[in-house]
């Protein structure tokens, strides 16, 4: 979704033309109930054309088929988890679900309820974010949601607006 109503609010090459009030406008439509909807919130800026490359991938960046290999053992990794259960995947885990499989340890537990005080989250988002958190553990190929997991899925979570 764009950023504001003509899509250019943190565009370096070209200028919003949007009011303030359009903003706020804006803004309101992506708070609330529906932003708790949203599992993750990223602010995704252009790309200059001068530094989109095919042929390298950069260094020590991962290559389309790496990351496709890798979400392919974390669903892997899933349906073994949940094989006899109600659930197919993480974001199908209910509240017993997520208490038996989205366990954190005591860094992970901190660093989640100090977010949960501070930014003012609702239950909807805390529990988008223990989903995510254990996306991401997935992902690592660990077993258990440690305090980067957690801190990785906040910063998933935080709304752009912010900023």
């Amino acid at each position: 979704m764009n950023p504001c109503k003509c899509g250019h609010l943190w565009d370096e090459k070209r200028i919003c033309t949007c009011t303030g009030r359009q903003l706020d406008s804006h803004k309101r439509k992506l708070t609330g109930p529906l932003s708790d909807r949203i599992d993750m919130h990223i602010k995704v800026l252009p790309v200059d054309v001068e530094k989109i490359k095919f042929q390298d991938e950069g260094a020590g960046a991962m290559s389309s088929q790496e990351m496709k290999n890798q979400v392919e053992k974390a669903r892997a990794v899933q349906r073994y988890r949940y094989k006899g259960t109600i659930y197919s995947d993480n974001g199908s885990l209910d509240e017993k679900g997520i208490r038996e499989y989205c366990m954190l340890n005591k860094a992970g537990e901190s660093i989640l309820k100090k977010a949960y005080d501070n930014l003012n989250l609702s239950m909807r988002a805390y529990v988008k974010i223990l989903k995510v958190s254990r996306t991401i553990a997935d992902l690592e190929g660990v077993e258990h949601i440690g305090e980067r997991h957690v801190a990785e899925a906040l910063a998933y979570r935080v709304s752009y607006w912010d900023e």
